[in-house]
């Protein structure tokens, strides 16, 4: 047998709660870039089905759309309960932009996924509820604390994670 080095990406699959503020946020910038066309098939099923199953680390995410408004309930696989609504997201835009704002979405989910359930490794994870951000990387108010989407917006391009964003692209 083979040992193989593991990457920082396979070693997050693992982290669940113990991945801090700033590598969730690397991850989520990670995942927009390697998975975008997933992320693109995944919007134009769910857009066109109004309904998408998609398993992750340890997590199983169903999409649904209603009223216009995209949500996902999220569920440890071979769990018989699913939390409930975890977040929700407005699809009153052009239909360009919603391929868009889905990928944000999908990203944002499946970083929610990997926090809560990770794959079985090294880090025995805490009991509890079901923990996210209560902003979401996605929302320009996320970069500036809640206080405005202008002052987000110019706190993006300061903010980088670029170290941590080397390290999930290295192989």
């Amino acid at each position: 047998m083979q040992n193989r080095k593991v990457t920082f990406y396979e070693e997050c699959l693992t982290l669940g709660r113990f991945l801090s503020r700033a590598e969730k946020e690397a991850l989520y910038k990670y995942l927009l870039e390697t998975k975008r066309n997933t992320y693109r098939a995944g919007a134009k099923t769910l857009l066109q089905d109004d309904f998408l199953t998609v398993y992750v680390a340890n997590g199983e995410i169903q999409y649904g759309i209603e009223d216009k408004h995209v949500h996902y309930v999220a569920r440890e696989i071979n769990s018989a309960e699913f939390c409930p609504a975890i977040r929700k997201l407005s699809l009153h835009v052009p239909k360009f932009l919603k391929v868009i704002r889905l990928e944000r979405f999908f990203a944002q989910a499946e970083v929610d996924i990997l926090s809560n359930f990770p794959l079985p490794g090294d880090n025995q994870q805490p009991e509890g509820g079901f923990g996210i951000n209560a902003i979401p990387f996605y929302d320009l108010k996320y970069y500036s604390n809640g206080r405005g989407m202008l002052r987000g917006f110019l706190k993006k391009f300061e903010n980088s994670n670029s170290e941590i964003l080397t390290k999930l692209r290295t192989l």
